[in-house]
């Protein structure tokens, strides 16, 4: 099979372990907004400064209410704790949890697995 071909397997086969075994992964707005938070987190730091959730969140296809819900519901279930910064309530804080930060570590070994199987991944 070619290298094009067995990208977009992999890409299939992760997609389905999103659908069928990742609470968090299991919608389009809940792929997107996860996907989100990961794209802003750093390795020293469990918190994101937001002024803005539009900043970070903002999609074309996803309504901004679609994302407030999704956000709520994360927190909610624990994933992450969100609250205004007492020196100024424009900036929100955006805080993720053990329960996040396990679910993220799950899902980061099963795509490892899922790509490691029919590909080398080298650093460029």
């Amino acid at each position: 099979m070619e290298s094009k071909q067995l990208l977009m397997q992999c890409l299939v086969t992760t997609h389905r372990w999103e659908l069928s075994s990742h609470p968090l992964f299991g919608t389009y707005v809940g792929r997107h907004v996860c996907m989100c938070i990961i794209g802003e987190l750093n390795e020293s730091s469990d918190i994101i400064k937001i002024k803005s959730l539009k900043q970070i969140f903002s999609s074309t296809s996803i309504t901004d209410r679609a994302i407030r819900l999704k956000l709520r519901e994360l927190e909610k279930e624990g994933y992450i704790e969100m609250d205004s910064e007492s020196f100024d309530s424009r900036y929100r804080k955006l805080v993720v949890t053990e329960k996040f930060k396990s679910i993220i570590g799950d899902y980061e070994k099963e795509i490892f697995s899922i790509f490691c199987k029919d590909l080398v991944l080298l650093k460029k």
